[in-house]
């Protein structure tokens, strides 16, 4: 009875209702689910595609590298007297002889070879993990090690340029230009020593030019001592000289008088 209820006439009404919901566009949000999963699916497929194509490539470019290293080595295989041609044949020799003395190590204790490669495996993946705890030790120790540096650095410099903001002093970027790789490896407050005697040096060089600029406009000519006024002489000469062309002087010359 159960399965004649869900065949009767009530059958129409479920399909007339599917048929209208088509209909009406309530179907089309289905099936634009479906296409967006369809098109995951797709793109997935060609990212997987990507990130296989590219692996095989770089496995492609280290065993041209190996290959190269050694045939340039010029190890020689001992089955066949001559010199490995690539880096396959080299493992595959070296597969072989552990095999052997697996084998022989088997003959001379009695114990199954499978039983001693296991032990073998079982050394190997040991020293692994041992080497790769050490350099993960061997990192954290110089890291603990540069921020103790660098915190010892920074007081230094404080001790040394307390009127200086070492934060505000990391973000200029001329600074950070002049230091370039000696930044963090060299001590900071010899850094900034070198860093304000370059703007110093700078400073005076443009100071120099301007004076003789300044001297050649007054008509100080290039020979002789160079004289420095202050704005307010410098006016006073500019305005003498505007007032009495036929009396100009040099910088010198004002200030000697």
């Amino acid at each position: 009875m159960e399965f004649e209820n869900r065949f009767d006439g009530d059958q129409v009404d479920v399909v007339d209702q599917t048929e209208e919901t088509r209909e009406d566009g309530g179907q089309a949000g289905v099936v634009d689910q479906v296409e967006s999963k369809v098109q995951s699916r797709a793109e997935n497929a060609a990212l997987k595609a990507a990130r296989l194509q590219g692996s095989r490539e770089a496995e492609e470019r280290i065993r041209k590298q190996f290959d190269r290293e050694i045939a340039e080595s010029g190890a020689v295989n001992p089955e066949t007297g001559k010199p490995f041609q690539s880096f396959k044949e080299f493992q595959e020799y070296g597969k072989k002889y552990q095999e052997e003395l697996l084998a022989e190590q088997a003959e001379k204790t009695g114990r199954p070879v499978e039983e001693l490669r296991e032990e073998a495996e079982n050394r190997a993946y040991i020293s692994k993990q041992r080497k790769e705890a050490e350099a993960k030790q061997a990192q954290n120790t110089k890291r603990l090690a540069d921020r103790d540096r660098l915190v010892a650095d920074a007081m230094a410099f404080q001790q040394k340029y307390p009127d200086v903001d070492i934060a505000q002093l990391e973000k200029n970027q001329k600074f950070r230009k002049f230091a370039g790789s000696r930044m963090y490896k060299e001590p900071l407050a010899d850094l900034y020593a070198d860093y304000i005697e370059m703007v110093a040096d700078a400073q005076e060089t443009a100071q120099a030019r301007a004076d003789s600029k300044a001297s050649r406009g007054t008509g100080g000519g290039t020979g002789g001592d160079t004289v420095r006024l202050t704005p307010a002489q410098q006016k006073q000469l500019d305005e003498w000289n505007q007032n009495n062309p036929d009396m100009k002087m040099t910088a010198k010359e004002f200030a000697g008088r």
